[in-house]
């Protein structure tokens, strides 16, 4: 950035609020991505994400900690963060234990008596990073203090992954066409309209507006956080909207030719799976069957 550009909390806001529309259909909603909170403060205050993904947060962060650190004082200090990390972990509650404990086992200091004592003693008003509550986005701030590259992908090829990350296995375009099928667990693919991928890279778009509020409120000074709040800008735009979708086509797993479509004539589907006309079995769904003829029946 050319310049040092102060990010207010009203352009944080109007970021948010911008957001704050109805959520595309389930189908199409990566089960992982945050959906903006009704009111602005929120993003201090509540997590974003559901429990499991905040486990699976935890444990991407603990990955770039050794549990061998020095115990420290609770705040996060290079080599004496254990503490900091045990208690940003207990912020989630109990879902947290055991992740953190698997992880404290790796050193040989671990004691089963001292890990459950500190995990019982989490205080949430204990302060993290620049004054914010010690919790898993503290953590990841922590982390991204250490590793300036972790997951910053900025940009169309960025975002193209990012979204052929989410979707992979739940929609795909058919190469020289503009047919696009979504996966349904109940039924298989279905075909799709135009519409389906822009609702995709939306919900992609607000996911990642959530995600830069909350690191930009976890540490306002991180770098790493106005790039994600500029680009959050950026992306939200049509051309970079495009530009998503179409670099996503070619991420792996992304497009199939017209002619791997119901490339075996002995399997129908129908609105509960896939009929094997040579069995006569039904087949339950399963997104390596590129079955879109379908009969109307159960």
């Amino acid at each position: 950035m050319n310049g040092r550009v102060k990010i207010t909390r009203d352009m944080l806001e109007a970021i948010i609020r911008k957001y704050q529309t109805e959520p595309p259909s389930v189908s199409l909603t990566p089960t992982t991505a945050p959906l903006a909170e009704d009111q602005f403060n929120e993003v201090f205050t509540k997590g974003f994400y559901p429990e499991s993904v905040e486990i699976d947060l935890l444990k991407k962060a603990l990955d770039k900690i050794s549990p061998d650190d020095k115990r420290g004082d609770g705040t996060f200090k290079d080599g004496a963060s254990w503490l900091a990390a045990m208690l940003s972990g207990a912020s989630i509650g109990e879902a947290a234990r055991e992740p953190l404990r698997q992880w404290s086992m790796n050193s040989d200091k671990y004691k089963q008596k001292d890990f459950d004592k500190t995990f019982d003693s989490y205080d949430p008003s204990k302060v993290g990073r620049n004054g914010g509550p010690l919790t898993v986005a503290s953590l990841h701030g922590y982390v991204n203090s250490l590793n300036r590259s972790l997951d910053v992908h900025l940009g169309d090829i960025g975002n193209a992954i990012r979204l052929a990350k989410l979707y992979r296995g739940r929609m795909i375009f058919v190469r020289d066409s503009s047919l696009v099928l979504n996966y349904d667990s109940v039924i298989g693919w279905i075909r799709g309209n135009a519409e389906d991928p822009y609702r995709a890279a939306q919900a992609l778009v607000r996911a990642m507006a959530e995600e830069a509020a909350k690191n930009f409120a976890d540490n306002p000074s991180d770098s790493n956080a106005l790039k994600q709040l500029t680009e959050v800008r950026r992306a939200s735009k049509k051309p970079a909207i495009d530009a998503m979708i179409a670099l996503a086509k070619a991420e792996d797993g992304m497009s199939v030719d017209m002619a791997e479509c119901d490339a075996d004539s002995y399997l129908i589907g129908v609105q509960n799976g896939v009929v094997d006309l040579k069995s006569g079995k039904l087949l339950p769904p399963d997104p390596s069957r590129l079955i879109t003829k379908r009969a109307n029946v159960h």
